[in-house]
């Protein structure tokens, strides 16, 4: 029923039950049952000439997310500060399976624009984000792309087996960031680090981006410098943060010393 919403795209806002019974391969009493059930949750809406949309809801999830996201959170003051000290735009994106996506921008410079605005999915071979992030995940997530996508690995300059595979990812994630021109927008130039959450798992990247005229070999140090601070001040709050909740049910110390836990009910 969910894998319903995976119909909608900007080339294709509106479809009737019959055409998803067709892309589903159910019956059309089935997707008519599943809609009415996405329907009532705001997932869905009625349009004209029986056809449906997404709905309202997501509008409101999209909303708590912006509000709500630790990532988002704990970022966002960073981000500001990065880009009013260097004039430049930033992107928070963060890993989705097979995807990476934009979850949060400051961009105050509108003279021009990239492909990773917010929800966009993107590639995951291409770019400074996705390489920096590719670079810090677990090595049974990386054989397993390197099994199933070798082909997008090696069109993407990033090994065309597992040796150069994990040799060129092991020298980014050494370095510690990331520098890529050209490989997802022309023009523009991005200088990414990696994210972590909890026990150090990637969770997502901090991306300066820049027209490539105004990128500077003499000022990439300062801005990596920078960008590395900001990485782990928000890499420290994300860790932080499941410490926190488990103090939630910490109980208070008994008579004499000894503590005990909070059950949930």
């Amino acid at each position: 029923m969910l894998g319903l919403l995976d119909l909608y795209t900007a080339d294709r806002p509106a479809w009737t039950a019959e055409q998803m019974a067709g892309q589903a391969k159910c019956s059309v009493a089935t997707i008519y049952r599943y809609v009415k059930a996405l329907t009532n949750s705001g997932l869905l809406a009625p349009a004209s000439s029986g056809t449906f949309v997404l709905g309202a809801r997501i509008i409101q999830l999209d909303r708590q997310i912006r509000l709500s996201d630790p990532l988002i959170a704990a970022s966002r003051a960073w981000m500001t500060k990065l880009s009013k000290k260097f004039g430049e735009n930033l992107i928070l994106c963060s890993f989705y399976g097979s995807h990476v996506i934009c979850i949060h921008e400051e961009w105050p410079d509108s003279s021009y624009t990239t492909s990773y605005v917010r929800g966009n999915p993107m590639p995951l071979f291409k770019g400074a984000v996705s390489k920096v992030i590719l670079a810090n995940l677990p090595v049974y997530k990386l054989k397993s792309l390197m099994l199933y996508q070798a082909r997008e690995i090696a069109a993407a300059g990033l090994g065309s087996d597992w040796v150069s595979f994990k040799g060129r990812l092991k020298e980014i994630r050494k370095d510690g960031y990331c520098v890529a021109a050209g490989e997802v927008d022309p023009g523009l130039t991005g200088t990414a680090v990696p994210l972590f959450g909890a026990e150090r798992q990637i969770t997502g990247a901090l991306c300066l981006i820049q027209p490539l005229k105004r990128f500077s070999k003499e000022t990439l140090p300062k801005r990596i410098e920078a960008l590395k601070s900001a990485s782990e001040a928000v890499s420290e709050a994300m860790s932080a943060q499941p410490r926190a909740e488990r103090k939630k049910f910490q109980a208070p110390a008994a008579p004499g010393g000894a503590t005990g836990s909070r059950r949930l009910a």
